[in-house]
């Protein structure tokens, strides 16, 4: 990823407080993710997950994402 430091505050306040800049900083990531084309995102923040599903989806993205546990789980079946 181009910015992989780049936060889409989702689980936090600042989604809330700040949607606008969320929503943009959220845009950037959606760019940086499709870029890579990756077919599944993990991270360890439902919040997280959350956005990134709901921002993936908007822009018609098949990419999955998963929750941390999600993925240990379907590695022992």
């Amino acid at each position: 990823m181009r910015h992989p430091d780049i936060c889409c505050c989702a689980a936090g306040l600042y989604s809330t407080l700040e949607p606008q800049m969320s929503a943009r900083i959220l845009e950037e990531k959606m760019d940086d993710l499709i870029g890579t084309g990756a077919e599944l995102v993990v991270t360890a923040n439902p919040g997280c997950q959350m956005q990134l599903a709901a921002g993936l989806r908007a822009r018609g993205s098949q990419v999955r994402v998963e929750h941390v546990s999600e993925l240990l789980i379907r590695s022992f079946l």
